[in-house]
């Protein structure tokens, strides 16, 4: 395959986060709820499914056509594999989902690691921003607040303009 695209499923969308090949550089949309039920019996057929692009001149009907499969844990589709190659073989899309299916999984598990990595650091943020302030004296409290910040944000400088 030497045209690839990854999507996820962002509130509801599937949207493009890389591309490979045929495919990079080059602005496409999937006009295609992650909802949608022909993603989920693709899934579960263990197939792509096909989506043409729109005809915009009657004189070229040549349209390109794209193979999505979708990539769906616990019954909601997280993620799809593109390929703008043509796969005529149904076995070889058979091979496909189902190499998809197998990731699902290891995928899920890095996505929430990383959500919990991030909500981890966040509550420590909080707490040291919180001790923070109660060792914060009336004197220098814009200073201190300011130091604070830059800290959690992981600067190496910070200005605070107040109305």
């Amino acid at each position: 395959l030497s045209a690839l695209a990854w999507l996820e499923n962002r509130d509801g969308r599937l949207e493009t986060v890389v591309s490979y090949g045929g495919l990079k550089n080059q602005p496409f949309q999937i006009n295609l709820p992650a909802g949608d039920r022909r993603l989920m019996e693709a899934f579960y057929r263990e197939t792509a499914l096909e989506l043409r692009e729109k005809q915009t001149d009657a004189k070229n009907p040549g349209r390109q056509a794209i193979q999505l499969f979708p990539i769906a844990v616990g019954g909601e589709i997280r993620s799809a594999l593109v390929a703008a190659n043509k796969i005529a073989d149904e076995t070889e899309k058979h091979h496909i989902s189902r190499f998809c299916q197998s990731i699902a999984s290891e995928l899920e598990i890095l996505r929430l690691r990383r959500d919990l990595s991030r909500r981890n650091w966040f509550e420590q943020a909080v707490r040291k921003f919180n001790e923070g302030l109660k060792n914060v004296d009336a004197e220098d409290f814009w200073t201190n607040l300011l130091q604070i910040c830059a800290e959690l944000m992981q600067a190496e400088r910070a200005s605070l303009l107040i109305y």
